[in-house]
């Protein structure tokens, strides 16, 4: 619902789309704008829209009480889906990317998370084996951006199964954040030169080199550059 404060028009857009990865990013949606131009046009079409929403919107909770329940929430179902979803051992590949989803708030909520849950057994696309018993600890990755200085972080095991991938400052490289792009690594020696894109520049840049795509059980897909 929008307003003219100058011409005092008034309007909506309607949509069937949401604020979502999938509803931002894969859906199909459609959507149409309505401009009242008269009054009977307001009364007509917006003023009965308007006083709907706005008696939702007085009855709404505030999103400081629900957003941190949510985030976790979230993100437990994403992580136990993919649990089961692992990695071929291969030995170290040229290029590979995974697909972030939704990003944990794991700095807190002001600011944009840093680290995203792999399938088991990603380790090996960064050269790393199997962390010893009793240690979460698998080794860690230094990492090469086109912004900011050169970062090393830890990758670890998780306990539900998963790998846990630690990530540059998005805000430090030029990513702004994480959450639904598209992470690609390519191997500089002992580096790794990340970049992240969106879905749909890297399925213009690199669709036509993506091999062995694999896809994790909550959705989100991983595979090899060729």
């Amino acid at each position: 619902m929008m307003e003219n404060t100058t011409s005092n028009l008034q309007g909506l857009v309607l949509g069937s789309g949401n604020f979502s990865y999938n509803g931002l990013r894969r859906s199909v949606e459609a959507g149409s704008s309505i401009i009242a131009t008269t009054k009977n046009d307001f009364h007509e079409h917006i003023k009965p829209v308007r006083s709907v929403f706005e008696a939702l919107w007085g009855n709404a909770c505030p999103l400081e009480a629900i957003v941190k329940d949510y985030e976790t929430r979230l993100a437990d179902l994403i992580n136990s889906r993919d649990t089961k979803r692992s990695v071929k051992e291969n030995g170290q590949i040229k290029s590979f990317w995974i697909e972030a989803g939704y990003v944990t708030k794991n700095r807190g909520p002001e600011k944009p998370g840093n680290q995203i849950f792999a399938p088991n057994g990603f380790r090996r696309f960064f050269g790393l084996k199997k962390s010893k018993a009793g240690s979460t600890r698998i080794g860690e990755i230094t990492f090469e951006t086109e912004t900011g200085p050169r970062v090393t972080k830890n990758y670890r095991e998780n306990d539900n199964g998963m790998e846990k991938l630690t990530l540059p400052m998005p805000e430090d490289h030029g990513f702004g954040v994480y959450d639904g792009k598209v992470l690609v690594f390519e191997p500089k020696g002992e580096r790794f030169l990340l970049t992240a894109l969106e879905l749909g520049d890297f399925e213009l840049v690199c669709g036509h080199r993506l091999a062995n795509v694999q896809k994790m059980t909550g959705g989100r897909r991983f595979g090899e550059l060729i």
